[in-house]
């Protein structure tokens, strides 16, 4: 039986091969489809906490407005504040000609915040990162670098100009991620203590006011009152703004993602399991000699099962292989980790495969094996 089972195992290969072919890159074209479009939805909320550390900030210009969002913030019973930072900084336009940036052009907007700030912040928000800049040494922090592509920070000096003063910084370290509201602060230059004292006595000081809070990404209504209050100049940004926009979006992605992918589910499940059964009536004959020569139906059976096993697993494993490749260049295109979103698409995929290779052995076997009761 087992020289049989493997004969018939090659001979059904060989004559599957080109519909196999066509099985395994419809569903790698399924699996990248589904794990890139679920990758952002999983991803959404890590991408908006890179870019909004704090639930809200704002520059604050008004004192009164100040209070007022203050007073508003804390009488909201859904959300308690984690922590209420003010922080000095200064915004200033940088020329960084000499850092060979390839995607900014050459003159850009710089907030430039303190050391003694950056550590409160960074403590503020748990990171196991802090700064000693020393004389003329700076740090930046920018979540968006991208190798090759952005601005050649460090070992790079850039003239900090205010008024009649040019402080002269050279970065000695990069930070791949924010301690201020992208939106608000744009990319975050961290100067010596010392080097913001000279600064801020030419440059005017911009306070801007961090706020971090429980339940950030339920919060559209707290959000929509604060935008109101505050005046466009205030530059407003909250973590629940970019959460919502990035759920709509992907959403809507993965909503597309998944129909492609249940329809070439369908298609793929569909080819082989119709295919199987137009070869188990052509076969129907040699099944009902096996069960006279002795061969019994429990025997039958797991022949049937282990040659669909390999009419299923060779195209998926095929497949997944092509995904996997696929999905590797995309995630070093993008700079994010699909890993988990991809394995979750990939487990789920093969479950539904496993359906219907189940489907097929049970359809199998009972048409080769009806006349033999």
């Amino acid at each position: 039986m087992q020289i049989i089972s493997t004969s018939q195992l090659l001979y059904r290969m060989k004559g599957n091969a080109r519909t196999l072919t066509i099985i395994a890159v419809l569903s790698a074209t399924t699996l990248t489809a589904v794990g890139t479009a679920y990758s952002f939805y999983y991803n959404n909320r890590s991408s908006v906490a890179l870019a909004d550390p704090n639930s809200m900030m704002f520059i604050a210009n008004d004192q009164r407005i100040v209070n007022e969002v203050q007073d508003r913030i804390s009488r909201d019973p859904k959300h308690e504040v984690v922590y209420h930072e003010r922080i000095p900084a200064l915004q200033m336009k940088v020329d960084i000609t000499s850092l060979n940036s390839k995607i900014s052009s050459d003159i850009v907007s710089y907030t430039v915040i303190s050391n003694t700030a950056f550590n409160k912040l960074a403590e503020l928000q748990q990171r196991k990162d802090s700064l000693a800049l020393q004389g003329q040494e700076a740090a930046v922090l920018d979540a968006g670098y991208y190798e090759g592509l952005s601005p050649e920070y460090v070992g790079s000096t850039v003239s900090l100009k205010a008024k009649e003063l040019a402080e002269n910084v050279t970065f000695t370290s990069l930070k791949r991620y924010n301690v201020l509201n992208l939106r608000t602060a744009n990319t975050t230059v961290i100067v010596s203590d010392e080097v913001f004292a000279r600064l801020q006595k030419e440059a005017p000081l911009a306070n801007m006011e961090a706020y971090k809070m429980t339940h950030e990404d339920d919060a559209k209504s707290l959000t929509s009152e604060i935008q109101a209050i505050l005046p466009r100049e205030a530059r407003f940004s909250s973590f629940y703004t970019d959460y919502a926009a990035g759920m709509e979006s992907s959403g809507l992605i993965i909503f597309m993602g998944g129909f492609l992918g249940l329809v070439f589910l369908a298609a793929t499940g569909s080819i082989i399991y119709f295919k199987q059964l137009t070869e188990a009536n052509a076969d129907k004959d040699r099944y009902i000699i096996l069960h006279k020569i002795g061969v019994n139906k429990k025997e039958i059976r797991k022949s049937i099962a282990k040659q669909i096993l390999f009419v299923f697993a060779l195209p998926l494993i095929a497949g997944i292989a092509h995904c996997a490749v696929a999905l590797t260049a995309l995630s070093r295109l993008i700079q994010t980790n699909l890993v988990i979103p991809v394995l979750i698409c990939i487990g789920a995929y093969a479950c539904m495969y496993i359906v219907y290779y189940f489907l097929t052995v049970n359809t199998y076997y009972k048409i080769v094996t009806k006349s033999n009761a």
